[in-house]
């Protein structure tokens, strides 16, 4: 092996190296490497740069921050202060549980023996509190429920946790369960069972409109994240169906991903109410074609009229009633089965049936 300038380094023959199971060879026959003669980079002072895995998380959320700082030489000394009164010093790559929610600047600073940079991000690590987080079909907690929190569903879609206390697509604030290993993925768990699946589908259309004032800002999701779980998408286009706020929801992700925008059948429409069986209240949905007298009446078993929900003018297009078990004098009525009939300028619609549970 020969130094760069060819003088001589040290010389192997073949035999010498493996005297066992090698024939000696001739000294002109032995192999040289030669090397280039090599290049050294003059130092620099750093520049200091990080990322972090998730800039939101619920809490106690544990962070894991990257150092992007170059160059990233192995001498270089850091020093991270997480804006909750610890710090961390001589960690390359740290990870950081923040026990309480709240916005948090995050700070490094790199020095060698040639100077030092130091970088803030201002607000960087937003964690949200357990309480009142989770409100059903309002998956990116931005304070309306509408197509848009159908992208919460897709890129979390069968992720799984603990189940909620009560399993329920009221509109009305829950608090986290845990169990989560994407935290933030119980946002889309709507129903509360415990796992991210087409049922939460069903509650962005129930709570369609819906808002809250409680709203958290959480960052929309790149290009990349939503690329990523385009397959789940694809699923949830083809499991609903083409009518209704189904319809708004199945075009949003078509235009999203790509995929044929379906046209609305124009028509009068009662869907079937949900949750059913129910107890204590349940979603009834229609649309209408034209402007028009709505009626939308609840009769019991032998036909006799328990309640109307809606008796009223109102605009073509969907709505939405909830009806609380109650009947026209507002008592509770008994559990069994209910019919409910939708009549449009006293033309009938539709009858569908359900079940009070109690």
């Amino acid at each position: 092996i020969e130094n760069h300038d060819q003088s001589v380094g040290l010389l192997y023959t073949y035999a010498n190296i493996y005297p066992q199971s090698a024939t000696e060879i001739q000294n002109e026959f032995s192999i040289k490497f030669t090397t280039e003669a090599p290049e050294f980079a003059e130092p620099q002072i750093p520049t200091a740069d990080f990322v972090v895995n998730r800039t939101y998380g619920i809490a106690p959320y544990e962070a894991t921050f990257t150092n992007l700082t170059s160059p990233p030489y192995f001498y270089n000394e850091f020093n991270w202060e997480f804006n909750d009164g610890s710090s961390v010093q001589d960690e390359r790559h740290p990870v950081h549980i923040f026990a309480d929610p709240g916005n948090y600047d995050i700070t490094m600073n790199v020095e060698n023996t040639l100077g030092s940079d130091e970088i803030t991000k201002n607000d960087y690590i937003n964690v949200l509190s357990t309480d009142g987080l989770i409100w059903p079909g309002d998956t990116n907690s931005n304070g309306v429920v509408s197509a848009e929190d159908i992208l919460q569903i897709g890129v979390y879609w069968r992720q799984i946790g603990n189940a909620r206390t009560s399993s329920s697509v009221v509109w009305e604030a829950n608090d986290y369960p845990g169990g989560w290993d994407i935290d933030v993925a119980s946002l889309a768990d709507c129903d509360g069972n415990g796992e991210v699946n087409i049922a939460d589908v069903l509650a962005i259309g129930l709570n369609w409109g819906s808002t809250h004032g409680s709203t958290l800002s959480l960052p929309p999701f790149s290009n990349e994240e939503l690329e990523a779980s385009r397959s789940n998408f694809e699923d949830i286009y083809y499991a609903l169906g083409n009518t209704g706020n189904e319809l708004l929801i199945k075009n949003y992700i078509a235009r999203e991903f790509d995929m044929p925008i379906i046209q609305p059948v124009q028509i009068n429409f009662l869907q079937q109410n949900y949750p059913n069986p129910f107890n204590p209240e349940t979603n009834i949905s229609y649309s209408i074609l034209d402007n028009g007298l709505v009626e939308l009446s609840i009769y019991n078993i032998k036909g006799q009229l328990v309640k109307n929900l809606v008796r009223s003018a109102q605009n073509a297009g969907e709505h939405n009633v909830v009806w609380n078990g109650k009947d026209s004098a507002g008592k509770k009525v008994s559990s069994g089965l209910y019919f409910y009939k939708l009549k449009v300028n006293d033309k009938i619609i539709d009858t569908k049936k359900m079940m009070l549970l109690k």
